[in-house]
């Protein structure tokens, strides 16, 4: 019996160091060709998280001989040579760490492919020329090769050299373009005209942006009125359209007047927008996520504040319609100021001599169908707390009047040149 279970034993041993002769390790060391990193052994020849020696990673490039090179490794979706099985298997000792093909397992230790993006490398189109990397179809110092290097008089071209561009015409990778009137590469080699028109190295793409004054303070409001203001906000681009709102020195009635109105066109058109209350110290900031800027009558402001907010959102508010913003602002009659267009003036967005209040009366809408006019009636009755502008200065287009043909309402297209 004791013969039997010796045997047994022996021949359990030999079936155990027979399976680790098909694993890297056998015994304590690693088979020929394979190094121990750590619990693992490697083929330091082709191991891209082991490339050369232990711990250097490629990240996600390919390791050649030792040397991790510019190829990128396949993504996790494609078979890898061993069969797509990850390095969990492998770490068990059940696969060899260099494929059938001589290739680096691509897999991390959960079984998802492991880029390792966060390491260096050149990009996509590029190679490594001792340490730099180069672009060989447009580099002069690397034209075609990194030991090929363009003459002083010369320019790389889709990785050959030849003559330089006329001193007219700029290289764009590779090309020699007329950037002044070239509309997919205008002003520069990456700017392309939405519009196809390229003038003096500038797109005809410019954005007609728009201010709107209303006379109306909206603490009651008819349909006409309703869609003035309605349509004036929904005039600017967006899905919904972002508004930021200045409530400052606002009635509090007449403000949700005016949101009411919004929401009436809104429910109209089947658009919706988004509101922001602004911030006095941050306007100029808050502009940059805007598309329209909507003024409440600042009924309890002083002419002082007034100016004194003109000033320092000025270089903010002429920017922001000179890139496609809508300004609205409301107007409504005020014994605290002379009105709350002194806003606009320092930019020169509107500008009037005058505000003056006007009693309940038939209005004329000179553009019915058109602009904010859309959906309007060419007459409608004003409520109360209704204004008209005497000595308007600015250019614009008196889209309401009075019966005394001074206008309720006025829109001014900005286009920037």
């Amino acid at each position: 019996m004791m013969h039997r279970a010796l045997l047994w034993t022996c021949a359990a041993v030999w079936i155990v160091l027979a399976a680790a002769c098909e694993s890297p390790i056998v015994g304590a060391s690693c088979r020929t060709g394979y190094t121990q990193c750590g619990s693992r052994c490697v083929d330091l020849q082709g191991d891209y998280r082991n490339c050369g020696r232990c711990g250097n990673s490629c990240g996600r490039f390919v390791c050649d001989h030792g040397s991790c090179s510019s190829e990128v490794l396949h993504d996790g979706g494609m078979p890898a040579a061993d069969g797509g099985k990850p390095d969990a298997a492998l770490d068990a000792g059940l696969l060899d760490a260099g494929d059938a093909g001589g290739n680096a397992p691509r897999w991390d230790d959960d079984g998802g492919f492991d880029p390792d993006a966060g390491l260096g490398g050149c990009s996509v189109g590029t190679q490594d020329c001792s340490g730099t990397c180069v672009n060989p179809k447009t580099d002069p110092q690397h034209c075609g090769g990194c030991d090929v290097a363009c003459g002083p008089e010369e320019r790389c071209s889709a990785g050959s050299c030849g003559p330089n561009c006329a001193d007219t015409l700029t290289d764009c990778d590779g090309v020699c373009l007329d950037v002044t009137r070239d509309p997919e590469h205008c002003g520069s080699c990456t700017t392309r005209c939405t519009s196809g028109i390229c003038e003096n190295g500038t797109c005809a793409d410019a954005i007609a942006g728009q201010v709107v004054v209303v006379g109306h303070d909206f603490t009651a409001a008819n349909t006409a009125m309703q869609r003035l203001l309605g349509n004036a906000v929904f005039l600017a681009k967006g899905a919904p359209v972002r508004v930021l709102v200045y409530y400052g020195e606002a009635d509090a009635t007449s403000a949700a007047g005016v949101e009411r109105a919004v929401d009436v066109v809104k429910g109209e058109i089947g658009r919706d927008w988004l509101r922001t209350e602004a911030i006095e110290s941050l306007v100029p900031l808050q502009l940059s996520a805007a598309d329209v800027l909507l003024v409440h009558a600042q009924v309890q402001a002083s002419n002082s504040s007034l100016r004194k907010l003109g000033q320092e959102w000025g270089n903010a508010l002429a920017q922001f319609v000179a890139t496609g913003g809508v300004i609205v602002l409301i107007e409504a009659p005020s014994t605290s100021n002379a009105g709350t267009h002194q806003l606009l003036a320092p930019a020169h967005i509107f500008e009037a001599q005058s505000r003056e209040a006007i009693s309940m009366q038939q209005l004329i809408v000179q553009t019915p169908g058109l602009g904010v006019a859309l959906r309007v009636p060419d007459r409608y009755v004003s409520t109360r707390n209704s204004v008209h502008f005497r000595g308007v200065t600015t250019p614009g287009t008196l889209v309401v009047v009075d019966k005394d043909m001074l206008p309720v309402l006025v829109q001014r297209v900005i286009l920037a040149r």
